[in-house]
């Protein structure tokens, strides 16, 4: 539905666009975008963020990964189309234990899957 609005009625380009990954898959922008700031980048919604990267690629590029399941989340990130048109890439990663809501603590630091 967004785009075909945007067929209709869009921005010429966008400055800077910030959101979590599924937002921005939601949105389905087609117009340039020169910076995307992206929170919340998880593996598992992976394949939303390749796909929204592909239709409006930033030429600047901020991404904050939650890193709970190892390091596959890097795999095929950002498409090598995109990363050819990237002037600028800031990666913040942060650990996260989507299973407790108490953090991480000794015994969780223990058992994080890095392989």
């Amino acid at each position: 539905m967004n785009r075909a609005y945007q067929e209709q009625h869009s921005w010429g380009k966008l400055d800077r666009v910030v959101g979590d990954t599924h937002t921005l898959y939601m949105l389905g922008l087609t117009c340039p975008v020169r910076h995307f700031m992206v929170d919340r980048v998880c593996s598992h919604r992976k394949q939303a963020l390749v796909d929204f990267l592909r239709d409006a690629p930033p030429c600047r590029l901020k991404l904050t990964i939650l890193l709970s399941q190892g390091l596959d989340v890097f795999d095929g990130l950002v498409p090598e189309e995109v990363a050819s048109k990237l002037t600028h890439l800031v990666v913040m990663l942060a650990y996260d234990n989507c299973e407790t809501s108490s953090g991480a603590d000794a015994a969780t630091v223990q058992i994080i899957k890095w392989e």
